[in-house]
């Protein structure tokens, strides 16, 4: 009698489980599509030092909390939010270019949101857009994801030497070097200088670290590119720009630059 008490008491729990597993793939299958944010915050990742940033992430703040208070007010408060930093997550990117391609979308801004294959910007300016998708599932018509600007002209490469410098708007050794910069380069070097805050030139930092196999911990700014070389943080620069300069030879800007087109 005991070991039939048993194995009933084994079956009842058998099939318990097998009730709460159906019921957990059921809830995983029913939720509703997450809000996927995508977007680039140097300020919270801005790698002018040795850390990989100082985690005070204002823009994914901003992004968070404007989409929670519209989910609480929808009584939508279970939905997630996914949050994707491509300053800190770069390789998500190319996924991001290949969705919005599916669907038409040859050229866009960040920072955008997704909600399934449903694409919307994310600056705030979508928002109702939003609002009416999540409540009623309206499809939002002749949603633009790029701001309707012209191309600037591009500029003639010219023949002169030049070094590559990418820096952060929100970093203080990248403010401080740059007057420096200008004052020690000779005239007949130009300095091209890229923001990595901008989506532009997000391949182009890529490519630097693949080109000096430089790992995410490894990167920070300033960073310029002299010749062949790639010198790292105010510190470096200030030490060896000199030396790099006279030994010298052409910047790879075709092979760096060309990536981005």
């Amino acid at each position: 009698m005991r070991g039939m008490s048993i194995r009933r008491s084994v079956a009842a729990l058998l099939a318990l489980l097998t009730v709460l597993f159906c019921l957990h793939v059921y809830a995983r299958q029913t939720d509703p599509a997450p809000l996927e944010a995508y977007y680039l915050d140097p300020c919270g990742a801005c790698q002018g030092s040795a850390s990989p940033g100082c985690g005070n992430c204002s823009i994914e703040d901003e992004i968070y909390l404007r989409y929670r208070a519209l989910l609480n007010d929808l009584g939508q408060s279970g939905r997630r939010i996914l949050l994707y930093n491509l300053r800190r997550m770069p390789e998500v990117y190319a996924g991001l270019e290949e969705k919005l391609r599916a669907q038409g979308y040859e050229h866009f801004d960040l920072p955008i949101l997704l909600i399934g294959d449903t694409a919307f910007r994310a600056d705030g300016s979508g928002d109702e857009a939003v609002r009416a998708f999540l409540k009623d599932g309206t499809e939002p018509a002749g949603i633009r994801l790029s701001a309707e600007q012209e191309a600037a002209p591009s500029a003639e490469v010219s023949a002169e030497k030049s070094v590559i410098c990418l820096f952060s708007k929100y970093c203080e050794d990248c403010r401080q070097i740059s007057p420096w910069l200008e004052e020690l380069l000779p005239s007949d070097v130009e300095l091209m200088k890229f923001d990595i805050g901008e989506k532009e030139t997000l391949d182009l930092e890529m490519a630097v670290k693949a080109r000096y196999d430089l790992s995410e911990e490894e990167f920070m700014v300033p960073a310029l590119v002299v010749g062949d070389r790639i010198l790292l943080g105010s510190d470096q620069i200030r030490e060896q720009l000199e030396a790099a300069l006279a030994q010298a030879a052409e910047t790879p800007r075709e092979a760096l630059i060309g990536t981005r087109d």
